[in-house]
């Protein structure tokens, strides 16, 4: 019969390495597909490794459900020991090179309207500085995980999962909502005439600026639906009807408030892991965001 030394110092023998690295990539995906992909490898190579780390360990590390690959017990514990692992791997590699070395790609989860009118061009000068800096903007509604690695750095309006462990967080401004339309159409509001209102999609009718709008101007004047609001504002200024759209998107357009007072107003957070902060990748950017942020709120 082996002892625990003994079974223990064969794990050691047995275990490789690389293996944690397949581990950490299904880990962070939930998927092997994704796993696989990230890694630029097949499937069964992800699959092979998996069980063969599983076979090393004498753990189960994941159950298969309906949305994907989940942790069990013992493969929570091993993710958090890799991911301490990968986190100083980082460090490191940031700490033996210099500023003007830096090359990282930067992935940042925001909503179209901040990613098309501040974070894209805020953040330009910082890449002319860094030629090696890449930056990968991820344009959603959804609040995507920071723990789980989906971004590095994430821009919100207001919610901030204050359940998230391990993270950063920064009040990066407040934006105002305004309902809004063409000179014709908010004169013709304001008279008590029908005007037809512009809004996203059914599927995002979860949003705060779709209810308000509804409450305002009811379901049944809905004469326009676009899940962008990039689109919504060009439709406002066609004269489709109003729109409820954040202040920095109604600046320097043709578009006119129905009122001088905001209908209603969101905090923007931006949120990025502990660790990530330590990164100086990270860090130039986040102080780049502000920088962009804070003028734009002049």
């Amino acid at each position: 019969m082996c002892s625990s030394q003994t079974v223990l110092k064969k794990i050691k023998q047995r275990l490789n390495w690389d293996d944690l690295r397949f581990f950490y990539a299904l880990a962070d995906s939930e998927s092997m597909t994704s796993a696989a992909k990230k890694l630029n490898v097949s499937y069964m190579t992800v699959s092979r490794r998996l069980e063969k780390l599983e076979e090393t360990l004498h753990k189960e590390l994941f159950v298969r459900n309906s949305e994907g690959f989940v942790l069990t017990k013992h493969g929570r514990k091993l993710y958090e020991k890799v991911q301490a692992m990968h986190d100083t791997a980082e460090q490191l590699v940031e700490d033996l090179s210099t500023e003007d070395m830096i090359q990282k790609k930067i992935r940042i989860s925001t909503i179209q309207s901040l990613a098309y009118q501040i974070v894209a061009p805020g953040l330009r000068s910082l890449q002319e500085k860094y030629s090696n800096l890449v930056y990968d903007i991820q344009v959603t509604d959804r609040n995507i995980s920071i723990p789980k690695r989906e971004a590095d750095i994430a821009i919100r309006l207001s919610d901030t999962q204050a359940d998230e462990e391990n993270t950063f967080k920064l009040k990066l401004g407040r934006v105002n909502y305004y309902l809004c339309g063409t000179e014709f159409v908010i004169r013709a509001m304001n008279a008590g005439e029908t005007v037809s209102a512009i809004t996203f999609n059914e599927e995002m009718w979860q949003l705060q600026e779709v209810k308000h709008l509804l409450k305002t101007v009811g379901l049944e004047r809905i004469g326009f639906q676009s899940n962008s609001s990039v689109v919504q504002r060009s439709a406002a200024i066609a004269g489709y009807g109003v729109v409820l759209l954040p202040d920095f998107m109604i600046e320097n357009t043709e578009l006119c408030k129905s009122s001088e007072a905001p209908e209603f107003s969101k905090d923007i957070w931006l949120v990025t892991k502990k660790q990530s902060y330590e990164l100086t990748a990270v860090k130039l950017v986040i102080e780049e965001l502000v920088s962009a942020f804070e003028k734009h709120s002049q």
